[in-house]
């Protein structure tokens, strides 16, 4: 129903346009020195190219990441969007997951994975592994994921990013505290297990609060980089809450995690903004923090493709 609303209101704004730019060009043409009135034609084609500019411009600059949660149509050829989804955005490092039946076939034969990478390389795109379930933070579950980690120590990843937020689970339960020190071992023991780097994902209310520096406690355990989810599209609020770490100068890298999810409301996701205000907003909030090269990671891709096929449709 959103998409659709955001559809009606593009229409709406193409079709007010087009009555503008008769309007200017009829008002041209009772001036004293009148200029030809151009035909609808003409009217129609530079509505287009207005509408269309953004929509077909570059993707991101600098380096951009992607989460790539349902990866079997594209590791096996069947998704027809993914190269051209990752070319106009500008991705860079796309970070793949696996559910347990393909950590239990690739495991086993690799081959499939592989050949997807060294053709991503070639395409000048960086592949990583992403392992998401909240219940590896907890000492119990840890064995598990370092098994995993094991499995799949043949398959030439770029790195290791793992989403394991501690808000999943029952935080009163369990103590923020407690859960954040156990987040942070189970960071640990992955580093020292994994034959690649490893980054994390996480929510921001944890960091730059200035009662710790949680980020320098990654650093610490040797994760090389943040993927701070800061869920807003209001550049201001980005600007707040990332400079706040940024300012801690941890020993890692540090990342903008962005939402297009279609599921989350306009305030927290650019995929009801469009692809223009996406690009313009990152662009404000790296010019403020003083970072251009500033990486930024897009959740998701499902979302990411149909926000460019909504794209091509203005």
């Amino acid at each position: 129903a959103k998409a659709d609303f955001y559809q009606a209101s593009v229409d709406w704004l193409n079709a007010a346009l087009a009555v503008w730019l008769a309007q200017i060009d009829c008002d041209q043409l009772a001036t004293e020195a009148p200029r030809s009135l151009p035909t609808l034609k003409r009217v129609m084609e530079r509505m287009s190219v207005t509408s269309r500019a953004d929509g077909d411009a570059s993707g991101l600059s600098g380096p951009v990441r992607l989460y790539l949660w349902d990866s079997a149509p594209v590791l096996s050829g069947d998704d027809s969007e993914f190269w051209s989804t990752v070319q106009r955005s500008g991705v860079s490092h796309v970070w793949i997951s696996l559910d347990a039946g393909q950590i239990e076939r690739y495991s086993a034969d690799p081959r499939e994975l592989t050949a997807f990478i060294d053709v991503a390389r070639e395409r000048e795109l960086e592949s990583g592994l992403l392992l998401g379930e909240p219940l590896w933070t907890l000492p119990d579950y840890r064995p598990h994921l370092l098994d995993i980690v094991a499995s799949l120590r043949g398959v030439p990843f770029q790195d290791l990013h793992l989403d394991i937020e501690i808000d999943q689970l029952e935080v009163d339960a369990y103590g923020r505290e407690t859960l954040i020190e156990h987040w942070l071992d189970t960071l640990a023991a992955v580093v020292e297990r994994s034959p690649w780097p490893v980054s994390v994902s996480a929510h921001p209310r944890d960091f730059g609060t200035g009662e710790r520096c949680l980020s320098c406690e990654l650093a610490a355990v040797g994760v090389s980089e943040l993927a701070l989810m800061i869920y807003t599209t209001r550049p201001e609020s980005l600007v707040s809450r990332l400079g706040a770490v940024l300012r801690e100068e941890p020993d890692l890298t540090v990342t903008l995690a962005q939402s297009v999810e279609r599921e989350l409301p306009a305030k927290n996701s650019w995929f009801h903004h469009g692809w223009s205000s996406l690009r313009s907003g990152i662009a404000d909030v790296r010019d403020q923090v003083g970072r251009t090269d500033l990486p930024v990671a897009l959740q998701g891709y499902t979302d990411l493709s149909m926000l460019w096929r909504y794209e091509n449709t203005l």
